[in-house]
């Protein structure tokens, strides 16, 4: 399936639920089936993204307010503003980063494994 969306998972458990429904795995029922897979985890994905960002934006509106940053330095509160900010900007899609826009070839991959063992 050249389906970016699509992980080889998502293949393997449409497999497996033909299988098990007694269904033909013919090309369009796999493919069918491997979309459905596909955009499931995606949504669960992105709303488990969402849940952690909303967990953290109240961490931290909640220690905004219990903290006193006028008792503490100004560079503490200031830094903490600046993760306060980041965290507010970033969308939760943004924090899944689950493919790449495009497909790394071979090559690419491999001279990412050797570069990575040579900062060893």
């Amino acid at each position: 399936m050249s389906d970016m969306r699509a992980w080889s998972m998502d293949r393997l458990a449409a497999v497996n639920l033909l299988a098990d429904l007694g269904q033909e795995p013919t090309p369009d029922n796999l493919a069918k089936a491997t979309r459905h897979f596909a955009d499931h985890r995606h949504h669960a994905i992105g709303w488990a993204a969402e849940r952690v960002h909303g967990a953290i934006i109240d961490r931290l509106e909640a220690s905004a307010a219990s903290s006193d940053f006028r008792h503490d330095s100004a560079e503490r509160g200031d830094g903490f503003r600046l993760a306060q900010q980041q965290v507010m900007t970033v969308r939760p899609r943004d924090l899944l980063q689950l493919a790449p826009d495009q497909q790394r070839s071979r090559g690419q991959i491999l001279r990412g494994l050797v570069r990575r063992a040579r900062g060893r």
